[in-house]
C-alpha cells in the first residue's frame, strides 16, 4: 500500500508541473503585453505556444534557440491586420516552427498587402532546419538572400520547409544583388510566392521539390548589370550541392524577366552530380531576355510539357523569340506540346517537338 502511495505521489507531482495547455503571448513593443520584444518571446516560447506580435517597429533579429514538436510548432504570428516591421529572423538549427500569419486580416505597405511580418535589413536565415512554414510575409531590401540558407551540403539537408504566399523582393539591397532563395534540401514546397528586383529566383538543390503558382519579375536589364539572373538557377558543384531530384515546377510565370543573360530556367549538372527526373509543366514565359530554358546537363529523364513562351530572347542577339536548348545533350528527354515552336541546339542527340 505503501509503494502505491508513494507512486501516486510522484505522479501527480509529475502532472502538475508538466503544462497541459499551449500558452499564447502578446509582444507589445511600447510595454501592456507578455513582453516587450520578440527576442524575449522566443526564449520563453516552447513547443505549442505562439508569439502574437502587435503593430510597431521591432529593430531586432530575434534568435530563435527551441524547437517545436510535431503537431506542436513554435509560431510567430502577427495580430490581424496589424503592421508589424523587424530587421529579420534567424532560426539557426530550431525546427517545427512558423514564421508570419495565415492569409487573414492584411497590413498594406505602398502596393503590398500581407498578413505576416514585413522583414527588411536582414533575412530570414538558417543553418539546418526541418518542418518550418515561412508564410504570407513581405521580404524586401535586406543585405543578404531574403531567406538565406547555407548554400552547401556542408549543414546538411533542410527538410519539409514550406514557402508559401510571401513577396520577396530587392533581395541585397536596392537593385537586388542577391538572389531570393537558397534550397539546400528536401521535400520543399514554394508556392504562392511574389520573387522580383533580384539577381536570381531560387538557387534549388536537392529531391522531391515542388515549386508552383510562383509569380516571378519583374528584373530589368540595368539593374542585373553583368549578373546572370535566372528564375530557377541549379548549377550543381560536385561535394557542395545536392543534385536536383524529382523536382516539379508547375504553374508558374516568369514574366518581364529582363536581361541579355536572363533565362527562365537554368538547370546545369556538368560535374554529373546526379540530376534526374524533373518535370516542367504548364508554366509560362513572358517576356525573357534569353532562353526560357537554359538545360546543360547531360541528365536523365526531364520532362517539359504544356509549357507556353512569348517574347522569348528579347534581349538576345540575334532574337529567335523562343528557345528551349539543350547544349550537352538531351539524354532521356522529352519535350511535348508546348507552344510555340521550341528547337534544340545540341548535335548530340535529336529532339523531339510536339507543339500546339
Amino acid at each position: 500500500m505503501r509503494n502505491k502511495q508513494l507512486l501516486l505521489s510522484l505522479l501527480i507531482l509529475l502532472l502538475s508541473a508538466l503544462r497541459v495547455d499551449a500558452a499564447t503571448y502578446t509582444v507589445k513593443a511600447g510595454g501592456g503585453g507578455s513582453f516587450a520584444t520578440i527576442q524575449a518571446c522566443a526564449n520563453a516560447a516552447v513547443a505549442g505556444d505562439t508569439c502574437v506580435v502587435y503593430a510597431g517597429k521591432y529593430n531586432e533579429t530575434p534568435s530563435l534557440n527551441t524547437s517545436g514538436s510535431s503537431g506542436s510548432p513554435i509560431t510567430f504570428s502577427v495580430n490581424p491586420g496589424d503592421c508589424v516591421t523587424v530587421s529579420g529572423f534567424n532560426l539557426n538549427s530550431e525546427s517545427y516552427v512558423t514564421i508570419g500569419t495565415p492569409n487573414t486580416s492584411h497590413c498594406t505597405s505602398g502596393a503590398v498587402t500581407y498578413s505576416g511580418f514585413e522583414i527588411t535589413g536582414s533575412p530570414i536565415s538558417w543553418t539546418q532546419i526541418h518542418n518550418v512554414t515561412i508564410q504570407n510575409n513581405y521580404i524586401h531590401s535586406v543585405s543578404d538572400m531574403c531567406l538565406a540558407g547555407p548554400g552547401t551540403t556542408a549543414s546538411g539537408a533542410s527538410t519539409f520547409v514550406y514557402v508559401l504566399n510571401n513577396t520577396l523582393t530587392s533581395c541585397g539591397g536596392p537593385g537586388g544583388l542577391a538572389g531570393g532563395i537558397a534550397v539546400e534540401g528536401n521535400h520543399w514546397l514554394i508556392d504562392g510566392n511574389t520573387i522580383s528586383h533580384i539577381e536570381d529566383g531560387i538557387y534549388l538543390y536537392g529531391a522531391f521539390l515542388v515549386v508552383r503558382n510562383n509569380h516571378f519579375g519583374p528584373i530589368t536589364a540595368a539593374e542585373q548589370g553583368s549578373n546572370h539572373p535566372d528564375a530557377i538557377e541549379s548549377t550543381c558543384t560536385a561535394g557542395s550541392d545536392y543534385p536536383l531530384q524529382h523536382m516539379l515546377f508547375e504553374g508558374n510565370t516568369i514574366q518581364d524577366w529582363r536581361s541579355p543573360d536572363g533565362h527562365g530556367l537554368l538547370l546545369r549538372d556538368t560535374q554529373s552530380c546526379g540530376m534526374t527526373d524533373n518535370v516542367m509543366r504548364f508554366n509560362q514565359f513572358v517576356n525573357v531576355g534569353s532562353y526560357w530554358t537554359s538545360n546543360e546537363t547531360n541528365s536523365f529523364n526531364q520532362l517539359w510539357y504544356n509549357n507556353s513562351s512569348n517574347n522569348t530572347e528579347a534581349d538576345f542577339s540575334p532574337k529567335e523569340f523562343s528557345n528551349l536548348t539543350f547544349t550537352q545533350g538531351d539524354t532521356g528527354a522529352n519535350v511535348i506540346n508546348n507552344s510555340p515552336e521550341l528547337k534544340n541546339t545540341s548535335t548530340a542527340s535529336m529532339l523531339y517537338v510536339f507543339a500546339l
